[in-house]
C-alpha cells in the first residue's frame, strides 16, 4: 500500500513576495484529521529566504531537507523522492543537491488535494503574502 519502491522528481518555477511565511508553493497531503500522508514544497521568510521539502507516509516516516532562495524574484526548485538512495532531495536555481534520508515512501491510493501556488496569510482579509507558479 505505499509507493516505496517508486522514486518522484517535481521540477517548478515560483516567485515570493509580500510578508510570506509557511507559503505552500505545492502539496498533496491526505485528507483527515491529521493531513500528514503525502509531501509540501513551503517557502519561509524569517532572515534568510528558506524553501522546505516535506515527505512523510502518515506514520513515523518524515524526510525534511531545507535550501534558500531569492526572494522577489522567480526561482526554480527540483524535488522528490530517490528510492534508490532512500532519500528526499532539493535543488534551487542549479545549485547543491540537498538530500535527506528518507526510506518510507508514500501511501498509495490515499485521497487528497494537490495544491499548487497557494498562501498561507497571517490575516486572511490581507492579501500581502502570495507565490505564483
Amino acid at each position: 500500500d505505499r509507493f516505496a519502491p517508486s522514486s518522484f522528481t517535481i521540477r517548478i518555477w515560483f516567485k515570493t513576495y509580500g510578508d510570506i511565511d509557511n507559503g505552500v508553493i505545492m502539496s498533496r497531503l491526505g485528507d483527515g484529521p491529521i493531513r500528514q500522508n503525502g509531501f509540501y514544497l513551503q517557502a519561509h521568510r524569517i532572515g534568510t529566504p528558506e524553501l522546505s521539502f516535506w515527505m512523510s507516509d502518515g506514520g513515523e516516516g518524515v524526510g525534511f531537507v531545507n535550501g534558500t532562495y531569492t526572494y522577489n524574484a522567480w526561482n526554480h526548485a527540483v524535488f522528490g523522492f530517490d528510492s534508490t538512495e532512500n532519500e528526499v532531495f532539493l535543488k534551487v536555481n542549479n545549485g547543491t543537491r540537498l538530500t535527506a534520508p528518507y526510506d518510507s515512501g508514500m501511501k498509495a491510493f490515499s485521497p487528497g488535494a494537490f495544491t499548487l501556488g497557494a498562501a498561507s496569510l497571517p490575516d486572511p482579509g490581507t492579501p500581502h503574502a502570495q507565490t505564483e507558479c
